[in-house]
């Protein structure tokens, strides 16, 4: 299996042509169902896919394999903000009496 990146498609035909319009398309309908007002790109949806994996899982290496990064280093460039407050999370868990 081919390495993904940044240009690799993420929904492929049955043919192997992108989907990306048709996706954008269906998104579009079912967010405008929901009554949401922002617009949510097929990106967006994978970030938030990556951000719930990490929040669930916290090992950053799962993450860069499952969202195909070459370099765990692009995945801990686009999660570093989430592991400064996950750190402060714990350090408030924690009560000094």
């Amino acid at each position: 299996m081919k390495k993904a990146d940044e240009n690799t498609p993420l929904f492929l035909s049955r043919l192997g042509s992108r989907l990306d319009g048709a996706v954008r398309l269906l998104i579009d309908k079912y967010v405008g169902f929901a009554g949401v007002k922002r617009k949510i790109s097929p990106h967006k949806l994978r970030s938030t896919f990556g951000t719930q994996l990490y929040r669930k899982t916290r090992d950053i290496f799962a993450v860069a394999q499952v969202l195909g990064h070459r370099s765990v280093n692009t995945t801990r460039k686009h999660y570093a903000a989430m592991e400064e407050d996950i750190k402060r999370e714990a350090v408030r868990g924690y009560v000094i009496y």
